[in-house]
């Protein structure tokens, strides 16, 4: 389009000329034309001629003029063009001005007149290239102050002309960037650009007949964004985005789907098989199982009130199991176990207790009223007491550091008796006593000594062992008679029995 302002024109106001090479050309060509340039009036009412126009696009095209005359016997002007075709342009359809005004065009349509006096098209076939166009006036009074060439022939003008200066816009948006973001499971964001700005709508629905049109937004813009909401869950939508400029071209983009989430979890974990284990004076362990993975943390404290707060084990779980420690000794702790889905539902279990052990004993025995005695020369029998029940075993030997130690007794007793053996005759032996109780408390006394006895030598068949062999040790014998054990010293020929070989080898010896 080229627009140029001409200079006063002699029967009229200053003329602004318009080229429009946009809209349908017209082939067809128009007898309403002198085939030869304007012949110059007797009377000349002036003449514009220094007019051109750039033809971009060969083909046929129609001439607007807005014009108005002072009566109806003047209202023509002559139109050439190139100097080889002129045009008779007005005639009975021209408005008529009233004698006086200086307002001669009213903005509307009636004031464009695009024929000759003979009611013919003014149109012409032009080629691409330079047009030459001159204006003469040959009737007084006839004002026009612009002229319009234009290729599409379906627009009339009206007020300035602008309407047809600009050529229709046939061309729909470009569609681009179509795209879903914050999809919920009842709603989402469908979102576009165009190339021009351009409404905003959407067809959805779940199949491709769509059914459902989000709401008209005439606003034109060229980024778009229509927010969907009341979808069904867990559902695969197909929609079509849908544009259309100021001039009514709608653009619609392909067909494309979403799916909504599922619905929102809104069920709290569930909670069972609650338990306590380990429990010592100052811990315990809490376990338990949900039906579905959650996170873990166990309240707990003195009261129902609790208190204290297990640290939080964000990783989801079904099998839960928090160990409390720092516990004080025989205190009865109340707790409430909590599980958190990835959802966010709490679950909470009920109150449940637990006591802890009483604190342990760290007291050991106390040890009373040692002895030794039944020391003969290779064996002794140690005795003492404890105030409460322990184990009984003694270390002992020639000097402090002992060496030897009996078998642990390991049933507790107040009342401990040990018997060493294996001694050595006239020899000091070194002694402790050591008792444990229940706790593993040991308690040890100081070194004490015994010294065993001298070995005694008696006569051969002196079984009393009183010294001297006379009837008293007949008489054991006897007591003895036909016996294979428990013998003692009646066994005089060590033969394992009692009879008269026994007898026969005390006689010799008898009264010694």
């Amino acid at each position: 389009m080229r627009l140029k302002r001409i200079a006063k024109f002699g029967f009229g106001a200053a003329l602004l000329l318009a080229l429009i090479v946009g809209g349908t050309l017209i082939a067809q060509r128009h007898n309403s034309a002198l085939a030869s340039a304007c012949t110059t009036p007797a009377t000349d009412y002036g003449q514009v001629s220094n007019l051109s126009v750039n033809i971009d696009t060969a083909g046929t095209y129609r001439i607007w003029t807005r014009m108005a005359a002072p009566d109806t016997t003047n209202h023509t002007y002559l139109l050439e063009i190139d100097g080889s075709t002129c045009f008779n342009v007005g005639g009975s359809s021209v408005p008529i001005y009233a004698s006086g005004t200086t307002t001669h065009f009213a903005n509307n349509s009636s004031n464009w007149i695009h024929v000759t006096s003979s009611g013919a098209d003014v149109s012409l076939n032009l080629s691409v290239g330079t047009h030459s166009i001159k204006l003469i006036g040959n009737a007084p009074g006839v004002v026009l102050d612009r002229l319009i060439i234009t290729s599409d022939t379906s627009c009339t003008p009206t007020g300035t002309g602008d309407n047809c200066i600009t050529p229709p816009d046939t061309t729909a948006p470009v569609i681009s960037g179509i795209a879903t973001g914050g999809i919920t499971s009842t709603s989402t964001t469908i979102t576009w650009t165009t190339n021009e700005a351009a409404d905003t709508q959407v067809a959805y629905g779940t199949s491709t007949s769509y059914g459902t049109t989000s709401t008209l937004v005439t606003t034109k813009v060229t980024t778009h964004s229509v927010s969907l909401s009341g979808l069904s869950p867990n559902t695969t939508y197909h929609y079509q985005v849908r544009s259309s400029d100021a001039a009514g071209n709608q653009a619609t983009g392909a067909d494309k789907t979403f799916t909504t989430a599922a619905p929102p979890d809104t069920t709290a974990p569930t909670i069972s098989s609650i338990a306590t284990s380990g429990v010592t004076t100052a811990g315990a362990t809490i376990t338990w199982t949900t039906n579905e993975a959650a996170d873990t943390q166990v309240n707990y404290g003195t009261s129902t009130s609790y208190g204290s707060s297990t640290t939080l084990t964000s990783t989801p779980v079904t099998s839960h199991s928090v160990g409390l420690s720092g516990l004080t000794p025989g205190t009865t702790y109340h707790y409430q176990v909590r599980s958190r889905d990835p959802a966010g539902n709490l679950a909470t279990g009920a109150d449940h207790t637990f006591t802890t052990a009483a604190a342990g004993d760290t007291t050991p025995p106390t040890i009373s009223a040692v002895a030794s005695g039944s020391i003969d020369a290779t064996s002794a029998t140690i005795t003492w007491t404890t105030n409460e029940s322990a184990d009984t075993q003694v270390a002992y030997g020639t000097s402090t550091s002992y060496g030897g130690l009996t078998t642990l007794v390991t049933t507790k007793v107040t009342n401990h008796s040990v018997t060493l053996n294996g001694l050595l005759p006239s020899t000091m032996y070194h002694y402790q006593v050591r008792s444990a109780d229940a706790a593993g408390n040991l308690a040890t006394t100081t070194d004490k000594t015994f010294t065993t006895a001298a070995v005694v030598t008696y006569p051969t068949g002196d079984a009393n062992h009183d010294g001297h062999v006379n009837i008293l040790d007949i008489s054991l014998v006897v007591s003895k008679w036909g016996q294979t054990s428990s013998l003692g010293n009646a066994d005089i020929n060590n033969d394992g029995k009692v009879n008269i070989l026994d007898i026969s080898a005390l006689i010799p010896h008898y009264g010694k």
